[in-house]
């Protein structure tokens, strides 16, 4: 009941703000996303009664986007120091999520926190948005590069181990690359052009349920040796996630292009970037949500988990949530700010 009350009380004076001080494109944009959620929130609920066998993870998708499309509106209300928090919140939840993968005997938040090996790239995540804050894109890839390189191994040099924590080395630079590095960029794509983050944020997030309703559809179809069939039903990567399928894939970028380019146009108004980058950015995301999707299932598989974690509503994990945007994100701020 307390997420529904904080769900309404959220969006509800966002759309408030918005349409008091004539911030039309952010008042649509809304309205389509609640519209959008609220559909899909009835959907499942009726699944659930009928004991469908994927509601519960559904709704538990559905909660999180309802969660992150509330905190966003409270962030966008308010001043952009307050988006600034909200990501490095994700960045560090995700950061802390990310080692109790490599470190399963690690699950509780206390634990992970009390960690040098999660504090000293977690100070390292929070300098990286002090410095995208105030806009120093460069200090800010300087000192990643720097981080990554030199203070990483040097951190475990000084630990003067060869064994135990010390193997996870590799495997802890990689999450800092993703949630330290890439997911901040997120900050400074918003600052560049807050209407094209928002665009693929919500194209990013939108695309899991268009793919498990494309995947559910053709699931139906039958097997056989014929070419379609061979088409519909081949793997992207069978032995990273058997479910993945090149042609869902495909008809959900194509279902992105669908909805994202009556959105730039008509809602945010963004002819100005240009059809080839709008184009592009629209159809990278439906491409790289998918390898961010499976990215994460390859971690989760080498690390013997099925799942990121369970901190979030519906016991999901976090990870499980944003692993797309880390792909998807850094690629379409790369675009718009070099192409």
């Amino acid at each position: 009941m307390f997420q529904i009350a904080f769900f309404v009380v959220a969006n509800g004076l966002a759309l408030y703000q918005f349409g008091s001080t004539g911030q039309n494109a952010l008042l649509i944009f809304f309205l389509i996303c609640i519209a959008l959620l609220t559909f899909f929130s009835v959907l499942i609920t009726r699944l659930e009664k009928k004991g469908h066998k994927s509601a519960h993870e559904l709704m538990a998708r559905t909660l999180t986007f309802w969660w992150m499309l509330s905190l966003f509106g409270i962030a966008l209300v308010l001043h952009p120091s307050v988006l600034a928090a909200l990501l490095a919140c994700g960045s560090l939840l995700s950061l802390a999520e990310y080692h109790s993968l490599v470190f399963p005997e690690e699950k509780s938040l206390g634990k992970i926190v009390a960690d040098p090996y999660f504090q000293f790239p977690a100070l390292a995540c929070i300098a990286n948005y002090v410095l995208l804050y105030f806009g120093l894109e460069n200090e800010f890839f300087a000192f990643s590069a720097t981080f990554v390189g030199v203070l990483m191994p040097l951190f475990y040099v000084m630990k003067n181990q060869t064994s135990g924590k010390a193997t996870s080395l590799s495997a802890l630079s990689l999450g800092f690359s993703f949630f330290a590095v890439l997911l901040p960029l997120s900050f400074a794509f918003y600052k560049l052009e807050a209407y094209a983050f928002l665009l693929i944020v919500f194209l990013t997030e939108i695309r899991d349920l268009i793919s498990y309703w494309v995947g559910k559809a053709f699931s139906k179809t039958p097997v056989n040796d014929t070419p379609l069939s061979r088409m519909v039903h081949k793997k992207v990567a069978a032995q990273v996630s058997p479910q993945k399928t090149w042609w869902v894939g495909v008809l959900s970028t194509f279902a992105l292009l669908i909805l994202g380019l009556p959105l730039s146009y008509s809602v945010f108004h963004l002819e100005g970037l240009g059809f080839f980058k709008i184009f592009l950015m629209i159809v990278t995301t439906g491409i790289l949500g998918l390898y961010g999707d499976l990215a994460f299932s390859l971690i989760k598989r080498i690390h013997g988990q099925k799942d990121s974690g369970t901190w979030l509503p519906g016991g999901s994990g976090i990870i499980d949530r944003i692993d797309a945007l880390v792909f998807t994100v850094p690629v379409a701020y790369f675009i718009l700010k070099f192409l």
